[in-house]
């Protein structure tokens, strides 16, 4: 397999004027860790685009629902970060790679994300 690049170069000036536009919040507004899909986000779906990080939290969200009606137990088991989990803990540890040898960076890039 091999991943396809978008043939789509960039969104035109009338484009742009609704690709904020909010379409869903999910699970709802009130949510402490809600995500919000506009427009753009959309498009993405219908399109060669890759996807970006709201519409990878939004299908985490809706596996993490899905799990929880369907088996419990399995969600108690599992773990779900958000796309810019490990991002935050690269950059708290002063990189762009996770290295174990200094574990003084790895000790403050865990307390960075621990309350994730």
């Amino acid at each position: 397999e091999h991943l396809r690049r978008s043939r789509r170069h960039g969104l035109s000036h009338n484009d742009l004027a609704d690709t904020t536009e909010k379409v869903l919040v999910y699970p709802n507004e009130d949510s402490k860790d809600a995500v919000t899909l506009t427009k753009a986000d959309v498009r993405r779906l219908r399109t060669d685009d890759f996807l970006n990080d709201s519409l990878v939290d939004f299908q985490l969200k809706k596996i993490q629902e899905s799990l929880l009606a369907s088996n419990p137990e399995a969600l108690s088991r599992c773990h779900f970060f958000n796309s810019f989990f490990y991002k935050r803990l690269l950059h708290c540890m002063g990189g762009d790679r996770l290295r174990r040898s200094d574990w003084r960076k790895v000790r403050d890039g865990y307390a960075s994300v621990q309350r994730w």
